[in-house]
């Protein structure tokens, strides 16, 4: 009895594995298309229109954050405009006295 409770026959074995999806054969010899696929799919598409639904509102409440926290934000921020477009006349004047 105790050997029995532990260890089925090897008949009771084939039939459970039989059930599993991956295991079961068309009589083209192709297996089946296991269900789990499908789940791992759906579950990476939730967690990517998650991110693109949240990520967004989390980039603009960022901004929004630390324009509260620091006082000189928006100053700094129009500092770093002046100083990209110092730049950029910059790099235009050199491209064309080098073309000269």
């Amino acid at each position: 009895m105790y050997k029995e409770n532990v260890s089925p026959s090897e008949t009771y074995f084939q039939a459970i594995l039989s059930q599993i999806p991956e295991q079961q054969k068309l009589k083209e010899g192709r297996a089946i298309r296991s269900p789990y696929r499908w789940l791992a799919f759906t579950q990476v598409v939730t967690v990517c229109a998650i991110v693109i639904a949240i990520l967004p509102a989390s980039v603009m409440r960022s901004e929004y954050t630390e324009s509260i926290v620091n006082p000189y934000y928006e100053i700094d921020s129009q500092v770093e405009a002046f100083e990209r477009q110092i730049d950029q006349e910059d790099y235009e004047k050199s491209l064309a006295d080098n073309s000269l």
